[in-house]
C-alpha cells in the first residue's frame, strides 16, 4: 500500500484529527532515530533472528512503540510508581522502551529479549542515547528467555507492549504475582497494545486501575493492591 493510500484509508478511517496525529508520530520516531544515531525504527521478523529459546514460537515480529506515546504515557503513571522504581520491559526488542524510561526518575531500566540481535542492537542503542543525552540511569537489555527470567526483588514496574501470545504472556505474569508474593511489595503491569488482557484479568491477584487510550493507543494498568477500576 503506497503512502497516498495509507493516508486516504486512515482518513477514512479515523478522521483528519487522529490521522495528523499518527503521520505526527511516524515522523518523531524517525527523527528520533536519525538525530541520536539509533536503530529502532525498523521492524523485524522472527525468521531473521538468532533465538535458541523454546519460547520462539510464543514471539512475535519486532515493532517499536511511538515515541510521543511512550513519553506521554510516562508523563501519566510516574506519579503512581513508588520512588526509586526499577521498569523491567519484557520483549524489549531494540530497547525504544528503555530508551525513553531512562528519560524518567526510575532507579534502573532493564529489558529482556530472547533474539541475539535484538538484544545487541538494544544496548548499542542504549550506549549512543546516553552518551548523547548524558544519562546517569543504569540501563540494559539482557538476553534471555522472558519465561525463565528471574525476577529481582527491586524490580516492580513491569512493561508489555504486545511482546508475545497468550501462553508466553500468562508465564510471565505468573513469575510476576509469585515474586510478589515471596518477597512482599507493590507491582505495577503496564500493558500498551493490550491485545491478551484477559490473562491480567483472570489473575484474582491483580486490580486493574486504569485503562484508557492516547492517541488511539490503548493501554491498562494493573496492580497487586486493592485498586478502584476507572
Amino acid at each position: 500500500m503506497s503512502i497516498l493510500e495509507r493516508l486516504k484509508s486512515s482518513l477514512q478511517r479515523d478522521g483528519a484529527g487522529s490521522t495528523l496525529a499518527k503521520f505526527r508520530a511516524a515522523i518523531v520516531d524517525h527523527c528520533f532515530d536519525s538525530y541520536y544515531g539509533l536503530d529502532t525504527c525498523a521492524m523485524a521478523g522472527l525468521e531473521d533472528l538468532t533465538i535458541t529459546s523454546s519460547s520462539r514460537e510464543h514471539g512475535v515480529k519486532y515493532q517499536a512503540a511511538r515515541v510521543l506515546v511512550l513519553r506521554k504515557l510516562f508523563q501519566i503513571l510516574m506519579p503512581l510508581f513508588p520512588s526509586n522504581s526499577v521498569i523491567v520491559d519484557f520483549g524489549c526488542g531494540k530497547g525504544r522502551v528503555l530508551l525513553v524510561g531512562m528519560e524518567f526518575p526510575f532507579k534502573e531500566v532493564k529489558g529482556v529479549e530472547f533474539a541475539k540481535e535484538l538484544c545487541a542492537t538494544a544496548n548499542n542503542n542504549i550506549a549512543r542515547y546516553k552518551a548523547k543525552k548524558t544519562l546517569q540511569t543504569p540501563c540494559a537489555a539482557i538476553e534471555a528467555d522472558a519465561a525463565t527470567y528471574r525476577i529481582a526483588a527491586d524490580e516492580n514496574v513491569f512493561f508489555y507492549y504486545n511482546p508475545f501470545d497468550e501462553v508466553l504472556m500468562a508465564k510471565t505474569v505468573e513469575n510476576i504475582i509469585t515474586s510478589a508474593r515471596f518477597q512482599p511489595r507493590k507491582i505495577h503491569i503496564v500493558y500498551l497494545n493490550p491485545k491478551h488482557h484477559g490473562v491480567m484479568d483472570s489473575r484474582s491477584e491483580l486490580s486493574l486501575i486504569q485503562d484508557s487510550h492516547i492517541w488511539g493507543n490503548r493501554f491498562r494498568v494493573y496492580t497487586n493492591q486493592p485498586g478502584v477500576r476507572e
